[in-house]
């Protein structure tokens, strides 16, 4: 009598090539094979990573750090549209600017009841027969 190959009890054989008890214990098997395999492939990713990271010196991670900030001069003009988006420059084309995206947001809002009550319109209607 041969043994599962998942829960190792012993089983009458049915086929020449069986080598599970049931098919539970079948696809528990490959189930669990999936998930090793899964797991070994997301290890290997994180030592690939920590590979990597081991191999830069912290001067070399330090400038990675800095370059992926952009220049000095893409951070001025970053920050000086950030002010204007946001008002703070004085002029008061914040104002404009907020008063212009509260349009578009009720338009959208507005299209989007729209669509949801033309969806209700057409949705089939469910009648109870007696």
């Amino acid at each position: 009598m041969p043994n599962c190959k998942w829960c190792n009890q012993p089983f009458i054989e049915v086929k020449v090539w069986q080598v599970f008890c049931s098919g539970r214990c079948c696809q528990d098997w490959h189930l669990h094979q999936r998930k090793l395999a899964r797991e070994e492939k997301l290890f290997a990713r994180l030592r690939k990573r920590d590979e990597v990271l081991a191999r830069l010196n912290n001067g070399e991670l330090a400038q990675l750090v800095a370059d992926s900030r952009g220049t000095p001069e893409q951070r001025k003009q970053v920050s000086e549209t950030l002010a204007r988006l946001s008002g703070n420059n004085g002029n008061g084309s914040g104002d404009a600017y907020r008063e212009k995206w509260a349009a578009i947001r009720a338009e959208w809002e507005r299209e989007d009841q729209e669509e949801e009550q033309q969806r209700r319109r057409n949705e089939p209607r469910f009648v109870r027969r007696i």
